[in-house]
């Protein structure tokens, strides 16, 4: 009975051994790698003004600000791309189809050559007047005494028009059409008259800008900091690790929160993100990444991810 009872204790030792061996957490190389470049991946969130937008680990000191009662909130996530300075359209300028022959207009102004077909483009401060000896048309609202247009942006593949517009309607902002590669701003005299262009010193000025998303799929305008830092994390997280039913990883835990670094005061829970499932773990890995608090006061900002392995 004695060499049964010691066998006995041997097994169970043995099996207590191997199962802690299979669920035991370990620092992970590829885990600290992943939590360490996801801290300065950029957001969609600007606080202060865009673009400004603020990378993971400004996010989480902007998040703790919140969870202290300083709430903040992202401004609208579209980046506004600033096209150049004022552009001075002279009467001169006429689309491709009015230039040469017998007027003397120019060819329209190149505004931008590099469009995303659906991106969208705005103008702003549109001025002045297109003066051509007795016909006058402010540069926005159009026809002053017989003129026909105020001025034009086209938007062309090559030099084939795809479609036209009046300035002022890319003050709300028109998307660019499929096809286009090219913008050009011209003053557009009526048909009959293409070739009777004239030198004049009326000149309409207009600002140009590209908006688009390139930081989040969603438009983060008004939305809380802690609401898009878990969003953009989730989304790091998610394409840096596979997780889910037969992948290498079951699923991930992702603590965020504040540490006094003593045994008196009890840690602050910034944010808490979570994917997949956490159980029948083969083992767990994980790494964390460390923010000095600052101006927040002692202590540190501890960001622990933890995965579990399939």
């Amino acid at each position: 009975m004695l060499i049964v009872l010691i066998v006995s204790i041997i097994g169970v030792v043995f099996l207590s051994i191997a199962f802690a061996k299979g669920t035991s957490e370990q620092n992970s190389f590829e885990v600290s790698n992943l939590l360490e470049s996801s801290m300065y991946a950029t957001t969609g969130c600007a606080i202060n003004y865009v673009p400004q937008y603020r990378d993971i680990q400004d996010l989480i000191k902007e998040c703790y600000k919140d969870q202290s009662g300083n709430y903040r909130e992202c401004l609208d996530s579209r980046t506004v791309e600033y096209l150049g300075d004022e552009i001075f359209l002279s009467p001169r300028h006429g689309p491709f189809m009015h230039t040469g022959l017998g007027g003397s207009a120019r060819a329209p102004i190149l505004v931008y050559n590099d469009l995303v077909s659906g991106e969208e483009i705005k103008i702003s401060e549109i001025r002045g007047v297109i003066d051509y000896v007795s016909t006058r048309s402010d540069c926005r609202d159009g026809p002053l005494n017989n003129y026909g247009f105020p001025a034009m942006v086209g938007f062309y593949e090559g030099r084939n028009l795809v479609r036209e517009f009046e300035a002022k309607d890319l003050e709300e902002g028109v998307n660019v059409p499929s096809g286009a590669d090219a913008m050009y701003v011209y003053a557009k005299e009526q048909e009959e008259y293409k070739n009777w262009y004239h030198d004049n010193t009326g000149v309409c000025s207009l600002k140009f800008f590209r908006e688009s998303n390139v930081n989040s799929n969603l438009p983060s305008e008004g939305r809380g900091v802690c609401e898009i830092l878990g969003d953009d994390l989730k989304k790091i997280i998610d394409s840096g690790l596979q997780v889910g039913e037969g992948a290498p990883n079951r699923g991930y835990k992702l603590d965020i929160y504040f540490s006094y670094g003593d045994e008196i005061n009890p840690n602050e829970q910034i944010l808490y993100v979570e994917n997949g499932v956490f159980f029948n773990c083969t083992a767990v890995v994980g790494g964390g990444h460390s923010i000095a608090a600052g101006s927040f006061g002692f202590g540190t900002i501890e960001t622990e991810l933890r995965v579990c392995k399939g």
